[in-house]
């Protein structure tokens, strides 16, 4: 399910009581991670933990406390290698296929202040890793926040295999579900498309576009 070779989480774990945890850093070195169910109806392989932390007993409704407050300052991933399967989906080589995700040598170095989707920021430095499909994400670096339903990115770069996509400015509103993009790549290889979306396999050429 999980190991790790290194694990250290600094934290003050003295505001839990008043809801809120600050985590310092996270740096998890040589990790293996595997998410597994038999079918899409079937309970997952963490079913278990689950099951050993439940009372058994119906939840008793609550009126609403204080939102919980977690942010991280430094996240460090090094040689990570994650796995989610759905046993009884069928196989699709050279095709991505999100019911056999298989990541490995997965790199991050990011930043996260605050999680939460109404007032998110985060800063992600770099992530790199290598899908079993025949995608290897050479570098994404930029930024994430949200406000409200609204969330944004005014610079996101991402490299993989012989493409490159920089999108200037994303947005996308949660509530009105209303979406603006400013992107521009100078190379787009059919071949990197074509692993997301096969009818583009009998396109040839390199191609490049420009979206305001």
């Amino acid at each position: 399910l999980f190991y790790a070779k290194k694990i250290a989480v600094r934290a003050n774990f003295l505001n839990i009581i008043q809801h809120k945890l600050d985590v310092h850093s996270v740096d998890l070195e040589n990790f293996v991670a595997k998410i597994q169910r038999e079918t899409p109806d079937s309970p997952f392989n963490f079913q278990f933990l689950i099951d050993a932390f439940s009372s058994g007993k119906p939840k008793e409704k609550k009126p609403p406390g204080t939102p919980f407050q977690l942010g991280f300052r430094d996240i460090r991933l090094t040689n990570g290698d994650i796995r989610y399967e759905i046993s009884s989906a069928p196989q699709t080589p050279g095709v991505f296929n999100y019911n056999h995700v298989h990541v490995s040598k997965l790199k991050l170095r990011a930043s996260a202040p605050s999680v939460d989707i109404k007032k998110m920021k985060v800063d992600l430095r770099t992530l790199s890793f290598v899908e079993s499909c025949g995608i290897t994400i050479d570098d994404l670096h930029g930024m994430v926040r949200s406000k409200g339903s609204k969330i944004w990115s005014d610079h996101l770069k991402l490299t993989f295999n012989q493409s490159e996509i920089v999108i200037n400015r994303g947005e996308y509103d949660l509530k009105t579900k209303e979406a603006l993009l400013k992107a521009k790549s100078d190379f787009i290889d059919p071949k990197d498309i074509a692993i997301f979306a096969p009818q583009v396999k009998n396109i040839d050429k390199p191609f490049n576009f420009d979206i305001n």
